[in-house]
């Protein structure tokens, strides 16, 4: 009994995934739409990284720059050895395992998150905090004399 309705949790996920996947397709851009084409066409991605050859027209393709997928690293600009420095870096990225990826990033992304939390509560008590103050405000706040002013607020 366990075992069917574990089963039917299954089919229902992998029923979610193919949903999502085919919702994730259609936010494609055309480019991103043709560089998939072109990834399947031609035997995947770790193929296409393997050869300079489909890795020069992966790039041309991508409309990006070897400057520019080389981002912020530490890879010098400019020199003949860029392409083969990126291509070796996305095949280390490919190969990696994706478990180990997520726990070496897990503590970074918990303490971001943690972050955000506490920004999250601070703004969510600053405004609990105004919000209480413009309900208990009033026209008795207005009055100097403070016998008159209390017994507004009493009546009130």
């Amino acid at each position: 009994m366990a075992n069917k309705k574990l089963d039917g949790v299954d089919d229902r996920l992998e029923s979610i995934e193919k949903k999502m996947e085919q919702l994730f397709r259609k936010l494609d851009t055309p480019r991103e739409r043709e560089i998939i084409m072109f990834l399947d066409g031609h035997g995947g991605a770790r193929a296409c990284l393997q050869s300079p050859e489909l890795f020069d027209q992966l790039v041309a393709r991508s409309g990006e720059s070897y400057a520019s997928i080389a981002g912020g690293s530490s890879y010098s600009r400019g020199t003949p050895e860029l392409p083969n420095t990126i291509r070796r870096a996305l095949i280390k990225e490919l190969s990696e395992d994706i478990s180990k990826s997520f726990a070496r990033n897990y503590e970074s992304f918990e303490k971001r998150l943690e972050m955000q939390e506490e920004r999250l509560s601070a703004a969510i008590a600053s405004e609990t905090e105004h919000i209480i103050q413009t309900i208990t405000s009033g026209a008795h706040d207005r009055i100097k004399d403070p016998v008159s002013s209390s017994r507004i607020v009493q009546i009130y």
